[in-house]
């Protein structure tokens, strides 16, 4: 289990900021047109890094990342309901920027 720092930080934020941009497309937008076929290939992109990290590096290492996303993106979402935060649409705008930049890194992270 040797996840390095900065591969792990790139896949959360990376995971973080899809799983927003998703939900808020489908909740104001249904999940089709030009914008959901770009969150999908984000996802498709998202779950082959972790099929290669797994294959390459470690399946333990992909399970962890996984669960470690789960549990963020619970604990946002508990913040969220519980302080009535409706920041769905800004989390959004800012996933425009931090996701292809996030993803890069990723990448950057297994050469």
């Amino acid at each position: 289990m040797s996840i390095p720092i900065n591969l792990a930080i790139s896949y959360l934020i990376f995971s973080f900021f899809i799983y927003h941009q998703h939900s808020y497309v489908n909740n104001n937008f249904g999940i089709g047109g030009k914008i959901g076929f770009i969150i999908s290939l984000c996802l498709v992109f998202s779950y082959g890094f972790l099929i290669y990290w797994g294959y390459k590096v470690s399946w333990i290492d992909s399970i962890i990342l996984i669960v470690v996303s789960i549990l963020i993106q619970s604990i946002w979402l508990t913040i969220e309901q519980k302080f009535k935060i409706n920041s769905e649409s800004l989390i959004s705008k800012v996933g425009l920027l931090a996701t292809p930049i996030s993803g890069y890194f990723m990448i950057i992270a297994i050469s």
